[in-house]
């Protein structure tokens, strides 16, 4: 989901960058609107490789 936060701002959609914010304000309540950021990845993100260090 990050990722794809990422990419669409690039390009100048910072909806995605919302949603994510409005969700994480508030991680523990239950959130039925925001309940498909909750579904399986999809098959091009099972295999995604994230690195911290830089």
């Amino acid at each position: 989901m990050a990722q794809q936060a990422i990419e669409l701002a690039e390009q100048g959609d910072f909806s995605l960058v919302h949603t994510l914010s409005d969700v994480l304000k508030a991680p523990y309540d239950e959130q039925p609107e925001y309940d498909y950021l909750a579904k399986l990845p999809p098959d091009w993100g099972k295999k995604m490789a994230i690195s911290c260090s830089s």
